[in-house]
């Protein structure tokens, strides 16, 4: 299975609406935001599918060691061997997907958030980057749309955070 069978498997495995949005983009855009949507997705699984703590820092320790490798030129991952050559592209960084990893491990650490500082902190790692990177692949245009994007995520998040509480 080629690296862009991967994403393209992982993203629709996911049964999210994204994955048929993704499909009306152009075919540059589209392959870019599945691969993302795919290391997101990948990251996300190890917190949710490990029952063992450790066992997902040590994941999520490899995901980080393996974004330095992308970035040096030596994916190994399928899933950054398909971002990769888009991330020069729609100036998708490292610290972007390290910003993800590290959103994600804090949800190892702690599942409530007794000050709003931290809680935003949480939501920017989780989502608020997630937003500013899909509207830097969707065409973004003007500075100003970064902004839009990460509190668009902001919002996408807390909604999940009190349905998720509600339920």
């Amino acid at each position: 299975m080629s690296p862009e069978q991967y994403v393209q498997q992982k993203a629709a495995a996911s049964g999210s609406s994204f994955y048929y949005a993704f499909l009306f983009l152009p075919k540059d855009r589209r392959a870019a935001i599945t691969a993302f949507y795919a290391f997101c997705r990948e990251v996300d699984d190890v917190v949710d599918e490990m029952r063992d703590p450790g066992v997902a820092h040590t994941k999520l320790a490899w995901w980080r060691s393996e974004v330095g490798k992308a970035y040096a030129g030596e994916p190994n991952h399928p899933v950054l061997k398909a971002l990769m050559p888009w991330a020069p592209v729609y100036g998708i960084t490292a610290e972007h997907l390290l910003a993800v990893i590290e959103g994600c491990e804090m949800d190892l650490q702690q599942s409530r958030y007794l000050d709003l500082p931290a809680l935003m902190r949480y939501c920017h790692l989780v989502a608020s980057v997630v937003g500013e990177v899909a509207a830097r692949i969707f065409g973004q245009t003007q500075d100003a749309t970064t902004t839009y994007a990460h509190r668009l995520g902001l919002a996408f998040q807390l909604t999940n955070i009190i349905r998720d509480g509600c339920s």
